[in-house]
């Protein structure tokens, strides 16, 4: 087998995906290997919705949307973690002696082989070792508007900052972007509300919004694991309006947005870099 195919291979298995080369998935972004009783992470990649959700690396994954894997075999478990993108999937875990529960949503993964003479093209044959700031540079090449570049890997594990690699199975994880509100159309069809109250923008300093009408105005914002970080009510003037918000310190992820007027809730999903 092809060296180049079978790092896919090893990546298939351990991001929980049948895949080859350049192929993408809906996936949290973690690689697995088989446990006693479900599957242990052994990596998370970063800027992934599992590290944006909490999961670390050694967490036990013994059960996947509240249905147990423990007594499932290894392509089971890693069929029940793949899935739709966009969809949300809840992840509990045993992390020493505590038991988590995490819910994140699958992203699009694109995973891309290189090979050794693609790299060496950049930086010539006298280099044997590279390191993390060069592969990223050579994979950087690949982004685009629609996708960013989350991590570059050799033989299946994250390369770490002081690390020295070869250029022979080297590979490098990319994420699709998600549109600021690209949720909002989906979310009010679920609620079956068209809410008074619409986002215009949101930010770590501010909720902005516009009120169809003068009244108090209900400003909820959740992470994925149901934290509330912001639950403030405000009086509205109809047109557009501003609420200031402590949001610096607030972890990176995904974030859900709540505007309650009279009756009726509008909810949109953003995404804090």
């Amino acid at each position: 087998m092809n060296r180049f195919v079978k790092v896919s291979v090893l990546l298939a298995s351990l991001l929980g995906v049948q895949t080859f080369a350049d192929e993408s998935f809906g996936g949290i972004g973690i690689t697995i290997i088989p446990a006693k009783s479900g599957v242990r992470v052994v990596e998370v990649i970063p800027g992934s919705p599992a590290e944006e959700a909490g999961i670390l690396p050694s967490d036990r994954i013994f059960k996947v949307d509240a249905v147990s894997i423990e007594d499932k075999t290894f392509e089971e478990a890693r069929n029940a973690l793949r899935g739709q993108s966009g969809k949300p999937v809840e992840v509990s875990v045993v992390r020493e002696a505590d038991t988590l529960s995490m819910t994140m949503r699958r992203g699009t993964l694109t995973i891309k082989d290189y090979s050794e003479e693609s790299i060496q093209k950049w930086y010539g044959n006298e280099k044997s070792l590279f390191s993390k700031e060069e592969l990223e540079a050579v994979a950087a090449q690949e982004s685009s508007q629609k996708s960013e570049l989350l991590s570059v890997m050799s033989r299946g594990y994250v390369v770490a900052s002081n690390a020295s690699v070869s250029a022979d199975d080297v590979s490098a994880v990319f994420l699709e972007k998600e549109p600021v509100f690209e949720k909002q159309k989906e979310s009010q069809q679920k609620v079956k509300v068209n809410g008074l109250a619409t986002l215009k923008g949101f930010n770590r300093s501010f909720v902005g919004f516009s009120a169809k009408t003068q009244g108090n105005v209900r400003v909820v914002v959740t992470d994925a694991n149901g934290q509330v970080y912001l639950d403030k009510v405000v009086s509205a003037h109809s047109g557009a309006n501003q609420v200031s918000w402590e949001g610096d310190n607030v972890p990176s992820g995904r974030y859900s947005i709540a505007l309650e007027q009279a009756g009726t809730v509008s909810t949109y999903f953003s995404v804090l870099r």
